[in-house]
């Protein structure tokens, strides 16, 4: 406990409220809270754990500032212990630009949105165990030299990936427009109701005669004549590409003949679940295949067995 509560809270509500603001340090590019000279005052002036909660603390109401990018990230990692090791780690991000092309230059102010490549979530998992088969683990097996080689020494492997998709990009329409810009979609102001329709992403028969378009093409119209649509660069209606998930898995073996002289084995399999990752539907309002999809962005599970004599 502090020796001072009033001291504490006094120190933490100060360095809250310096989170909101930042300087410009000579020779450093960017910027960089204030606060953090309350956390240094911390280590002299405050215990360890104290000091602790005021840097997580300053750091998370920075991250939720309306005024402020949203990110968040998050690793757990394991030393290899008892045969388990592990790395895990999850990113929640947004990505604003006004990079990504405007309707015209004279509103490039109007251009910024979420970015093509932003991924709200994003979580990958490496794990790497050692089956406990052995003479010291925790099954011991026969003393038989064939069956110590058999079974010992095995070790499994997965990465994990599971990400957001991308923000779909601007909604195609047919335009009439001024001397210059771009041609996007407007909304339709009759429309209301969900633009999302026909069940998930790749529900249905999509290769069938008659494949289901997943979007609601009477969502939007075409801009009057000489004007810019008024649908946002990326991201309308909220509208992203399928998630996707991936798992591979990996078991190895490595063969000690002597020494100097070794033989591994290793079977490996990519997107192990056969996971199919669509891709995102055609978003021009002008297509007869406007909603639809007709492809998949990742490759079908493809395994392959890996031998090797290092000498």
């Amino acid at each position: 406990t502090s020796k001072n509560i009033a001291e504490f809270i006094c120190y933490l509500g100060i360095a809250v409220l310096a989170s909101r603001m930042k300087v410009n340090l000579p020779g450093i590019t960017g910027t960089m809270s204030v606060n953090f000279l309350f956390v240094l005052l911390g280590v002299l002036e405050l215990s360890f754990s104290e000091t602790l909660i005021l840097g997580c603390v300053s750091i998370l109401v920075q991250s939720v500032y309306p005024d402020r990018p949203n990110a968040l990230q998050v690793t757990f990692a394991r030393r290899m212990a008892a045969g388990l090791t592990f790395n895990a780690n999850y990113t929640f991000s947004k990505n604003l630009s006004d990079t990504n092309g405007g309707r015209s230059a004279y509103y490039w102010k109007d251009a910024k949105s979420l970015t093509s490549t932003d991924q709200t979530h994003v979580f990958n998992a490496l794990v790497v165990y050692e089956l406990p088969f052995g003479n010291g683990k925790a099954v011991p097996v026969s003393n038989s030299a064939v069956a110590r080689a058999l079974v010992s020494g095995w070790r499994i492997a997965a990465i994990t990936r599971v990400f957001s998709g991308l923000p779909l990009a601007s909604i195609g329409a047919s335009c009439n427009l001024p001397n210059a810009g771009s041609c996007q979609a407007s909304f339709n102001p009759a429309f209301s109701g969900d633009v999302r329709i026909n069940g998930d992403w790749g529900s249905g028969d999509l290769l069938g005669a008659n494949p289901p378009a997943f979007l609601d093409k009477n969502a939007f119209v075409n801009p009057a004549p000489y004007t810019y649509g008024n649908t946002p660069i990326t991201d309308a209606f909220g509208l992203r590409a399928p998630y996707a998930f991936n798992q591979d898995l990996s078991l190895k073996r490595e063969f000690r003949i002597h020494e100097r002289m070794r033989f591994l084995l290793q079977w490996d399999a990519f997107n192990a679940f056969n996971q199919v990752r669509f891709a995102a539907p055609s978003i021009n309002t002008t297509s007869a295949g406007f909603g639809k999809i007709t492809s998949q962005t990742n490759t079908p599970r493809l395994m392959q067995i890996v031998t090797r004599l290092e000498f």
